[in-house]
């Protein structure tokens, strides 16, 4: 059954969720937007309704929480007392748990569901982590199309949601770093920076179709291109020495650190 869905932040984020939604034919008529400066362009109001928050409570059985992490409770506390027993409460905000936005909301009652996606969202390919809180579990079919509209996701418990953060959330900037140093590693080798960089992306996109796709574990992979002798696993034993598969799972765990220090 289709609802009617209201994005309260129409930020990189929530705008990038919107256009997922609208392509899927998610939504009942058009989807509602809202921004804190109330600054939509001509083109925005071509395809979105764009209101004011007052405005976006009434409209959506689905509300859509994709503000600042600094800009939550301030929302939350002008939305208390407009929950009602429809709504649907989705919230892609960082670090704002389940339980604290039931405590802004003043609403013990209040569907929830936490949704941590990241920045690949705006192009269709967001790995996504969905916590449910148990009232919500009625719409968890609903809320799968709308990420599978986005990406892929998985759903965890929502104490895995600072690991989350930086798997997921943090993930391209991790990705990137590598992509990066890649690029660089062509340019060190005669390569121009179009070339490498266009080597580091094809390279991970095709390696990203064997996982997905192929369903093919990394090491098997691995061992295809690794030939007894040869360049590729001298490489790899230099790649090995220098550290890279511990220097990133203490990367990761220091994020994570960060991230549970932060929560709410």
């Amino acid at each position: 059954m289709e609802k009617r869905i209201s994005i309260l932040g129409a930020g990189n984020i929530g705008l990038a969720i919107a256009d997922g939604i609208s392509k899927a034919k998610i939504a009942k008529g058009r989807i509602a937007i809202t921004r804190k400066s109330e600054d939509f362009s001509d083109e925005l109001r071509k395809v979105y309704d764009c209101v004011d928050n007052e405005q976006a409570l009434r409209f959506g059985d689905i509300l859509i929480l994709a503000v600042q992490p600094k800009q939550v409770e301030e929302l939350l506390s002008e939305m208390k007392g407009s929950i009602k027993e429809h709504h649907l409460l989705i919230s892609v905000v960082s670090g704002v748990s389940i339980t604290r936005i039931k405590e802004l909301l003043g609403n013990d009652k209040v569907k929830v569901v936490r949704a941590m996606p990241n920045t690949s969202i705006r192009y269709g390919e967001s790995m996504t982590c969905l916590a449910f809180n148990e009232s919500a579990m009625e719409h968890r079919d609903l809320v799968e199309r709308i990420f599978n509209s986005l990406g892929k996701f998985i759903i965890l418990e929502e104490s895995k949601f600072p690991q989350a953060t930086v798997l997921c959330g943090s993930g391209p900037a991790l990705m990137l770093k590598f992509a990066r140093a890649y690029m660089q590693a062509g340019i060190q080798n005669g390569f121009n920076e179009h070339d490498a960089l266009l080597i580091a992306g094809q390279l991970m996109r095709g390696v990203s179709r064997a996982i997905l796709e192929g369903k093919v574990h990394p090491e098997v992979e691995i061992d295809k291109v690794t030939t007894p002798g040869g360049c590729t696993i001298d490489a790899l034993i230099e790649m090995d020495h220098a550290g890279f598969s511990s220097a990133l799972l203490r990367a990761v765990s220091a994020g994570v650190d960060k991230a549970k220090s932060l929560y709410s």
